[in-house]
């Protein structure tokens, strides 16, 4: 009896040490965990290991691929507490999983087939940013909640909704536009071919369209670190170069 309760002791004492090492690695920079999986889901890792099955509370890192198959979805909690929900049939890599100071964060997808739905944490600096890349368009936030689908054709077309919160694009031309919540809006070739409501009247808040090149010429400032800053009511946004991937 007094063995089975040193042993007994040994286990939980264990328990208590590695805990919260456990929980610690979850909120690292360079992180990200599943947080739910449904369905069969697969992970490639950045150095070439073989091709791991995804499950609740597995670690991904900057870098890896993420692959999910017929029927089968995935959440994605960041280390900055940002969700990405994972469509079907979706391929994305995980480019930047960054956290240069204790105040800046960097976080970059790309996608290449299927939808993300990014619920995202507040950036709080200037220097922050959370993107996604998808057949040349490339689009980032200010904190909000939006979705990035592409049909990964061989002249894709990409959809970008936005539900709260305001999202910038950067097309393959190089134009800059804002989008408030709203209708799908539509890129094909990395170039927008469609905008919701009325496009042809810049006052419009319901167009969800803000074109940072024309409509905002006189507020727009280049500053040294070549970023394009503007005020959209009562949010500012930040466009800073893009160098793709």
């Amino acid at each position: 009896m007094d063995s089975f309760k040193k042993m007994l002791f040994a286990f939980i004492l264990t328990g208590l040490v590695t805990a919260p090492l456990f929980a610690a690695t979850h909120s690292n920079p360079n992180q990200g965990i599943f947080t739910s999986v449904d369905g069969k889901v697969q992970v490639k890792t950045k150095k070439g290991h073989k091709t791991k099955t995804a499950q609740k509370d597995l670690t991904v890192f900057e870098g890896d691929r993420i692959i999910t198959s017929d029927n089968s979805k995935a959440t994605i909690r960041l280390f900055d507490g940002s969700s990405l929900d994972i469509s079907p049939k979706t391929e994305f890599i995980l480019s930047k999983l960054q956290k240069p100071t204790e105040q800046d964060k960097v976080i970059q997808f790309k996608l290449i087939v299927g939808k993300l739905l990014a619920a995202v944490e507040k950036l709080t600096t200037s220097k922050s940013s959370f993107e996604i890349e998808a057949g040349g368009v490339v689009c980032g936030v200010r904190g909000t909640h939006f979705s990035v689908s592409n049909d990964g054709q061989h002249h894709p077309q990409i959809l970008v909704q936005v539900f709260s919160g305001s999202v910038y694009t950067i097309d393959v031309n190089g134009h800059h536009y804002i989008f408030n919540p709203g209708p799908p809006i539509k890129f094909i070739n990395g170039s927008q071919i469609q905008t919701p409501n009325n496009p042809n009247n810049p006052s419009s808040l319901t167009t969800g369209l803000k074109d940072l090149n024309n409509q905002f010429n006189s507020s727009i400032l280049i500053n040294g670190q070549h970023t394009l800053s503007s005020v959209q009511g009562t949010i500012k946004v930040n466009v800073g170069t893009y160098l793709g991937y």
